[in-house]
């Protein structure tokens, strides 16, 4: 047999010629039972003529509206076999039709076999300035229906069924909240939150609204500027099309513990010069006593890219749904997306100019937000947020898709943060991110502040590629500066890094405590300038200063330092262990070609120790390659350039040292576990192994042999292309 699926929208255009519902008919024990017909009047009891805007009719049980499939359609006895998708309200919009007093209007709606069914219908109606909402509940008896029988229904419309208000349909609760139904109803909203004061309709966390509609506010510039809302509003998952100014500001001015959700922003790109603070849902979240503790944007869109040339040296907050972000307040944004070009001036020389696809400078949470278009600017450029200051979080699922550009402090995610924050949950960084120093996938950099933790931990992935211009860049933080403790955990690179200096797979520089876990770097990572005591490596650039620890942790990228800079270190884990203790455990490089040009230092795990250095557990497997004169030291697992210890435990190391004008041709030391300069602190190592491969150079490991560490086996010291070396491991 075939069958038809019959599909009504549960909002419908008043038509007294149209029978509304597909319950064309229903089927049980073996027979036909065709459809009932309501014959809803409606009424006008009030006295005076009304304007009818909406008709909402709200079954008990019965199903009013949606998608059913009709059966045995080429038979004599079709029937509705389902309702795959139904709803049990049907709104029917009236379009302003005029009832007289007295009068009255008839429509139909189908029904299948009901007992004791009841039907409840709420009536906006208008006459001159002043909305009625009528509430009605008909036949309080209830009706029972079997087939083939037309009811009426009365609704009367009369002062007792009514509340009146001046502006807006509802009451403005959370169970009847004011309506805005088309764009006059938009603009008093607007009028009155620009006004700001109004206890009733916007200074109350008590007030809610929701949109019943798309529309079109575009035909003149929209002027919010100013404007303060303390309430709930509810887009209803419909659209306002505005045409914005940097001037004139967002579609909120500023937000004090309001809600914002399920709303959509288009139209026009909007661009400007003058020095701002702007977002196209609103340009500042603010502080008051009397609101609620947190502002929340739900479920949000923006659709509008936004432009601004000010090349001004005043603070500047530019952002794709949020402006500022008040330090004395909070703000969470939840399912949040932002689909619009954010362009800053890229030539600005303001230290204070911060630009993000979100927000500009932002404080609260962010949960399953997405920014989709490109963002640029000059200082603290992030995908997601310019600057985060104070406690923040990041939680679910974050994606960002945009290419992310600018000058200091730029990330895939965040240009630059303040402690304390906190990542987890899935952040993925597709966008390729471009700058001069602090740069990174996620963060840029995590500036100096109160002792308070940083934790970044979870599936925290970086694709794209990351290039700076200048120093500390890392695949996920460019810089972690404070004495805070500095987490991360989970995070992955997969893009290809390159810096100047203090550049890594996961984190170019830092210093401080803290561990850096369970992290994976396939990116190529390549440094390209010249600095003093620099660093470059597969997982950390540098630990300038503090107590680190690095676990858990595997490389399979190639490490290049390519810039003929002699004061470079190069590691397949860390570059460089500039000062205090880090400790390396469980960690492993796999399958990777280190190659240094004139660097002070190369290894397979840490370029070189200048403090103090204790690795665990951990092997390299690959090539060292060393190009040009003066590559001082070479070291399977490191090399010491300092007074401090390094400790060496259960480690392996299977390395090649390459052939081809490549090798050891131009290094003036190797040790196959460590290369210590004379006097330059002290080496021990414990059950560690070394098998050495290499067919160029005149030195002792001349050929592949295998060296037990562990019982004592320890190379003299020797001479290499005519240059005296030290101690050798």
């Amino acid at each position: 047999s075939s069958t038809v699926t019959l599909t009504l929208p549960d909002v419908q255009t008043w038509d007294a010629d149209h029978i509304f519902s597909p319950m064309v008919a229903t089927y049980s024990n073996n027979q036909l039972n065709p459809c009932n017909l309501l014959a809803v009047t409606v009424t006008n009891n009030t006295g005076s003529a009304l304007q009818i805007h909406q008709i909402v009719m709200t079954a008990t049980t019965s199903i009013l509206c949606g998608t059913a499939t009709v059966a045995d359609c080429n038979t004599e006895t079709p029937y509705v076999s389902a309702i795959a998708d139904g709803s049990k309200d049907l709104t029917l919009d009236c379009g302003n039709t005029e009832i007289a007093a007295g009068g009255n209007y008839t429509f139909y709606v189908s029904v299948p076999g009901v007992s004791n069914e009841h039907f409840r219908f709420r009536v906006l109606a208008e006459n001159g300035d002043t909305k009625y909402t009528f509430d009605v509940n008909s036949n309080a008896s209830g009706i029972t229906l079997t087939q083939n029988q037309l009811v009426p229904v009365p609704v009367e419309l009369d002062g007792t069924t009514s509340n009146s208000t001046k502006t807006f349909w509802g009451q403005g609760t959370e169970d009847d909240p004011f309506l805005i139904t088309c764009y006059d109803d938009l603009e008093a909203f607007r009028t009155l939150v620009k006004a700001g004061t109004n206890t009733t309709y916007v200074k109350n966390n008590n007030v809610y609204y929701r949109q019943t509609c798309d529309i079109d506010a575009s035909s003149t510039t929209w002027n919010c500027s100013g404007g303060r809302f303390f309430g709930h509003y509810d887009g209803g998952n419909h659209y306002i099309k505005l045409s914005l100014s940097l001037s004139n500001g967002g579609l909120f001015g500023y937000l004090y513990g309001a809600t914002i959700e399920n709303l959509t922003l288009n139209g026009a790109s909007v661009s400007g010069s003058s020095a701002t603070t702007f977002g196209t849902f609103c340009n500042s979240a603010l502080y008051d006593a009397s609101a609620n503790e947190y502002t929340t944007l739900r479920n949000c869109t923006n659709n509008i890219s936004v432009t601004s040339t000010s090349s001004s040296t005043t603070s500047s907050y530019l952002g794709g749904i949020v402006g500022l972000v008040n330090a004395s307040t909070k703000v969470q944004m939840i399912n949040c997306t932002n689909n619009g070009t954010i362009t800053g001036n890229k030539n600005s020389t303001a230290t204070t100019y911060y630009i993000g696809g979100l927000a500009g400078w932002y404080k609260g949470r962010i949960s399953d937000c997405t920014n989709n278009s490109n963002v640029s600017g000059a200082n603290n450029v992030g995908g997601f947020v310019g600057r985060y200051n104070g406690w923040v979080s990041f939680n679910g699922t974050c994606t960002n898709h945009g290419d992310i550009s600018g000058k200091q402090y730029v990330g895939g995610f965040i240009g630059c943060a303040t402690p304390e924050f906190t990542i987890t949950g899935t952040m993925v960084n597709k966008g390729d991110i471009t700058g001069t120093m602090y740069v990174r996938g996620v963060v840029g950099q995590v500036a100096s502040g109160a002792s308070n933790p940083i934790n970044i931990s979870g599936d925290i992935v970086n694709e794209g590629s990351v290039t700076g211009t200048g120093g500390y860049v890392g695949g996920i933080v460019g810089q972690t500066n404070s004495a805070s403790a500095c987490n991360i955990s989970g995070a992955t690179n997969k893009g290809a890094i390159q810096g100047t200096y203090d550049v890594g797979g996961i984190v170019g520089y830092t210093l401080g405590v803290g561990t850096v876990s369970n992290c994976y770097n396939s990116g190529t990572v390549r440094a390209t300038g010249t600095g003093t005591d620099m660093g470059l490596g597969g997982i950390v650039g540098i630990v300038y200063s503090g107590t680190r620890t690095v676990e858990n942790c595997r490389n399979t990228g190639n490490v290049t330092a390519d810039a003929g800079n002699n004061t470079l270190y190069a590691g397949g884990i860390i570059g460089l262990v500039r000062t205090g203790t880090t400790t390396v455990n469980n960690c492993a490089v796999n399958g990777v070609t280190i190659t240094v040009n004139k660097c002070f230092g190369a290894a397979g795990i840490v370029g070189a120790n200048k403090g103090g250095v204790n690795i665990y557990n951990s092997y390299f497997n690959g090539t060292i390659t060393t190009i040009g004169a003066s590559t001082y030291a070479v070291g399977g697992i490191t090399t010491s350039n300092n007074t401090g210890t390094i400790n060496i435990t259960n480690c392996y190391v299977n390395i090649d040292l390459g052939t081809d004008n490549a090798g050891l041709n131009y290094a003036t030391g190797f040790g196959s576990m460590a290369f210590r300069y004379t006097g330059k602190g002290t080496v021990t190592v414990t059950n560690s192994y070394a098998n050495i491969s290499t067919t160029k150079g005149s030195y002792a490991h001349s050929a592949t042999t295998t060296f037990n560490i562990s019982t004592g086996e320890l190379a003299a010291a020797q001479t290499v292309n005519g240059e005296s070396c030290t101690t050798l491991y």
